[in-house]
Protein backbone atom coordinates (compact mmCIF):
# COMPACT_ATOMS: atom_id res chain seq x y z
CA UNK A 1 0.00 0.00 0.00
CA UNK A 2 1.72 3.75 -1.05
CA UNK A 3 0.65 6.32 1.33
CA UNK A 4 0.09 9.62 0.73
CA UNK A 5 2.59 12.23 1.03
CA UNK A 6 1.93 14.96 3.40
CA UNK A 7 -0.62 17.70 2.05
CA UNK A 8 -1.32 15.40 -1.23
CA UNK A 9 -3.73 13.31 0.37
CA UNK A 10 -7.42 13.52 -0.99
CA UNK A 11 -10.30 13.19 1.21
CA UNK A 12 -13.63 11.23 0.43
CA UNK A 13 -15.53 14.25 0.03
CA UNK A 14 -13.26 15.09 -2.48
CA UNK A 15 -14.00 11.99 -4.63
CA UNK A 16 -17.71 12.21 -3.33
CA UNK A 17 -18.43 15.72 -4.77
CA UNK A 18 -16.11 14.65 -8.02
CA UNK A 19 -18.23 11.76 -8.40
CA UNK A 20 -21.21 13.94 -8.70
CA UNK A 21 -20.11 16.75 -10.61
CA UNK A 22 -19.19 13.69 -13.30
CA UNK A 23 -22.74 12.02 -12.64
CA UNK A 24 -24.21 15.32 -13.18
CA UNK A 25 -22.98 16.60 -16.14
CA UNK A 26 -23.58 13.26 -17.67
CA UNK A 27 -27.26 13.57 -17.09
CA UNK A 28 -26.95 16.95 -18.86
CA UNK A 29 -28.98 17.78 -21.67
CA UNK A 30 -27.45 18.61 -25.06
CA UNK A 31 -28.35 22.71 -25.73
CA UNK A 32 -29.45 22.92 -29.30
CA UNK A 33 -29.20 26.44 -29.37
CA UNK A 34 -32.87 27.20 -29.94
CA UNK A 35 -34.98 27.18 -26.79
CA UNK A 36 -33.68 30.57 -25.70
CA UNK A 37 -33.12 33.12 -27.55
CA UNK A 38 -31.58 37.18 -26.04
CA UNK A 39 -31.92 39.58 -28.57
CA UNK A 40 -28.76 41.24 -29.74
CA UNK A 41 -30.20 44.13 -28.47
CA UNK A 42 -31.51 42.89 -24.50
CA UNK A 43 -27.71 41.69 -24.44
CA UNK A 44 -26.23 44.56 -25.02
CA UNK A 45 -28.35 46.38 -22.29
CA UNK A 46 -27.88 44.23 -19.91
CA UNK A 47 -23.98 43.91 -20.54
CA UNK A 48 -23.82 47.40 -20.11
CA UNK A 49 -25.74 47.45 -16.76
CA UNK A 50 -22.97 45.38 -15.47
CA UNK A 51 -20.46 47.40 -16.56
CA UNK A 52 -22.31 50.48 -14.94
CA UNK A 53 -22.78 48.70 -11.44
CA UNK A 54 -19.19 46.80 -11.81
CA UNK A 55 -18.47 50.86 -10.75
CA UNK A 56 -19.96 50.76 -7.64
CA UNK A 57 -16.77 48.28 -6.16
CA UNK A 58 -14.81 51.53 -6.34
CA UNK A 59 -16.67 53.58 -3.76
CA UNK A 60 -15.33 51.98 -0.96
CA UNK A 61 -11.99 51.14 -2.07
CA UNK A 62 -10.65 53.96 -4.24
CA UNK A 63 -13.89 56.00 -4.53
CA UNK A 64 -15.22 58.10 -6.94
CA UNK A 65 -14.85 61.58 -7.56
CA UNK A 66 -17.22 64.39 -9.68
CA UNK A 67 -17.72 64.59 -12.08
CA UNK A 68 -17.42 61.01 -12.71
CA UNK A 69 -13.71 59.82 -12.16
CA UNK A 70 -12.64 56.81 -10.50
CA UNK A 71 -9.88 53.48 -10.82
CA UNK A 72 -12.26 51.25 -12.48
CA UNK A 73 -14.95 51.63 -15.45
CA UNK A 74 -15.75 55.18 -15.31
CA UNK A 75 -13.83 56.36 -18.45
CA UNK A 76 -15.86 54.08 -20.12
CA UNK A 77 -19.16 55.74 -19.28
CA UNK A 78 -18.27 60.00 -20.17
CA UNK A 79 -21.24 61.91 -19.95
CA UNK A 80 -21.94 60.58 -16.91
CA UNK A 81 -22.89 62.94 -13.78
CA UNK A 82 -21.80 61.96 -10.25
CA UNK A 83 -24.48 63.05 -7.74
CA UNK A 84 -23.71 60.65 -4.55
CA UNK A 85 -21.88 57.95 -3.25
CA UNK A 86 -22.59 56.42 -0.04
CA UNK A 87 -20.87 53.50 2.40
CA UNK A 88 -22.75 53.17 5.63
CA UNK A 89 -20.59 50.31 6.97
CA UNK A 90 -16.78 50.81 8.14
CA UNK A 91 -15.74 47.34 7.26
CA UNK A 92 -17.64 47.71 4.28
CA UNK A 93 -20.47 45.27 5.40
CA UNK A 94 -23.34 47.36 4.94
CA UNK A 95 -24.69 49.04 1.90
CA UNK A 96 -22.61 50.64 -0.68
CA UNK A 97 -23.46 52.67 -4.17
CA UNK A 98 -23.59 55.64 -6.23
CA UNK A 99 -26.01 57.91 -7.62
CA UNK A 100 -25.72 59.71 -10.86
CA UNK A 101 -26.98 61.11 -13.63
CA UNK A 102 -26.72 59.94 -17.60
CA UNK A 103 -26.30 62.63 -20.25
CA UNK A 104 -25.62 62.37 -24.20
CA UNK A 105 -24.07 60.29 -25.60
CA UNK A 106 -25.78 58.37 -23.31
CA UNK A 107 -29.85 58.11 -23.03
CA UNK A 108 -30.96 60.46 -20.64
CA UNK A 109 -31.40 58.14 -17.11
CA UNK A 110 -30.56 58.41 -13.27
CA UNK A 111 -28.49 55.38 -12.25
CA UNK A 112 -28.97 54.07 -8.44
CA UNK A 113 -26.01 51.43 -8.08
CA UNK A 114 -25.84 49.68 -5.31
CA UNK A 115 -22.49 47.07 -4.64
CA UNK A 116 -22.81 43.45 -4.34
CA UNK A 117 -21.12 41.28 -1.90
CA UNK A 118 -18.07 42.42 -1.12
CA UNK A 119 -16.15 40.32 1.62
CA UNK A 120 -16.59 37.33 3.85
CA UNK A 121 -18.54 39.88 6.22
CA UNK A 122 -20.92 40.23 3.36
CA UNK A 123 -21.60 36.37 2.44
CA UNK A 124 -22.20 35.93 6.21
CA UNK A 125 -24.56 39.44 6.00
CA UNK A 126 -26.70 37.47 3.17
CA UNK A 127 -26.85 34.58 4.37
CA UNK A 128 -28.33 35.92 7.57
CA UNK A 129 -31.21 37.70 5.88
CA UNK A 130 -34.59 36.90 7.71
CA UNK A 131 -37.45 37.14 5.75
CA UNK A 132 -40.43 39.88 6.90
CA UNK A 133 -44.07 39.97 6.62
CA UNK A 134 -45.05 42.03 3.27
CA UNK A 135 -46.98 45.35 5.34
CA UNK A 136 -48.71 47.39 1.91
CA UNK A 137 -48.18 51.16 1.98
CA UNK A 138 -52.08 52.20 2.43
CA UNK A 139 -53.62 53.15 -0.69
CA UNK A 140 -53.55 57.20 -1.74
CA UNK A 141 -56.76 59.13 -1.34
CA UNK A 142 -56.52 60.38 -4.41
CA UNK A 143 -55.62 57.22 -6.67
CA UNK A 144 -59.02 55.46 -5.25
Amino acid sequence: MTRARPGHSISMTYYFVLATVLFLSALAQPYDGTSRRVSQKLFDSLEELARIVDITYCVGTTGIYKPFRCAGRCKEFEGFELVKTWNTGPLLSDSCGYLALSHPPWPKRIILAFRGTYSITNTIVDLSAVPQVYVPYPERPWTG
